[in-house]
């Protein structure tokens, strides 16, 4: 079998792997191959944490010589639990990272162009995985526009401001905070669900898939500093109706639900470490919006204006 290294194809991901390397006794990241699109395929699930599935690459492209001699040579691929998948910009930066732990390579077929399409069996994988096709096209476009995300559903908006966190994590520095005493305008038009309130911060602070935290916890340890700006400041939260509508205790219910779920597919939690959904109602049943707006309030450090 021979694979083409000169062909082109669209390197929008890349598959790298954390190796031991004996000379300098450290850990070293290795790029095995880039690809295309990455596609989940389900196995039956045993239990409420597993994660058994397949992971179609297509349009691989292997960089790695010892990865493809493996490959070409069908030599067996021990268990590789330091996989990483790196999603890639247009420049080809990466902007965010995936861990993955595959077992073995179930299948490899190369296609009429020369490019590869490699089958996985993983056993555990990051659920966002699931959305980084539809994530990363919309990333490269319109780069600098607010609200690209607009149109993404409940669980992509997760996952959207997932790669907003992640990608401030790749940067090697911190953002450098704008002066105190500055003004916000959070654009409320698409804040429907707790993910997108986070993802609208995030962009008034700091621009375009910028990112200000993406919970209440995390918006706290952006407020000491090192994420764009520095307090105390105004918040202007226009089109806040549209929230007050939408974040009601029904919507709180489905934050708690994807959090436990998120929770258990990526932690490996089992269904009796985490509260009942009856039990944290009972601590507090308020509507998502005010728990939102008290939180910021309580903040001395953002004045809070909201618009209609």
């Amino acid at each position: 079998m021979k694979i083409q290294s000169h062909v082109t194809h669209h390197k929008n991901f890349c598959l790298s792997n954390w190796e031991f390397q004996r000379e300098d006794d450290d850990l070293k990241l290795i790029e095995l191959l880039s690809f295309s699109t990455i596609q989940v395929l389900h196995r039956e699930v045993r239990f409420p944490s597993s994660q058994d599935a397949t992971l179609q690459l297509s349009g691989c492209v292997i960089v790695n010589p010892d990865f493809q001699k493996s490959i070409t040579s069908a030599a067996s691929v021990t268990r590789m639990t330091g996989l990483v998948v790196y999603m890639m910009d247009s420049e080809g930066r990466k902007i965010a990272e995936y861990s993955v732990t595959a077992t073995n390579i179930l299948n490899t077929s190369v296609q009429i162009n020369g490019v590869m399409d490699i089958v996985l069996a993983v056993t555990h994988f990051d659920p966002d995985l699931k959305h980084v096709n539809v994530l990363q096209a919309m990333w490269c476009r319109d780069k600098q526009k607010n609200n690209r995300w607009a149109d993404l559903d409940f669980l992509q908006r997760r996952s959207w401001l997932n790669l907003v966190r992640k990608h401030h994590c790749l940067c090697e520095n911190d953002i450098e905070d704008k002066p105190a005493n500055m003004v916000y305008e959070l654009d409320g038009n698409h804040v429907t669900d707790y993910s997108s309130f986070f993802i609208a911060l995030g962009e008034a602070v700091n621009g375009p898939g910028g990112y200000f935290g993406g919970s209440f916890d995390a918006l706290a340890d952006c407020l000491c500093g090192g994420f764009g700006a520095e307090h105390p400041f105004t918040l202007i939260w226009k089109a806040s109706n549209i929230a007050r509508i939408a974040f009601d205790k029904k919507a709180r219910i489905e934050e708690v639900l994807a959090q436990r779920e998120y929770a258990l597919r990526n932690h490996d939690y089992e269904e009796d470490e985490l509260s009942s959904i009856a039990e944290i109602m009972a601590r507090d049943d308020r509507p998502l919006f005010d728990e939102i707006v008290d939180f910021l309030q309580r903040k001395n450090y953002i004045r809070l204006i909201l618009e209609n």
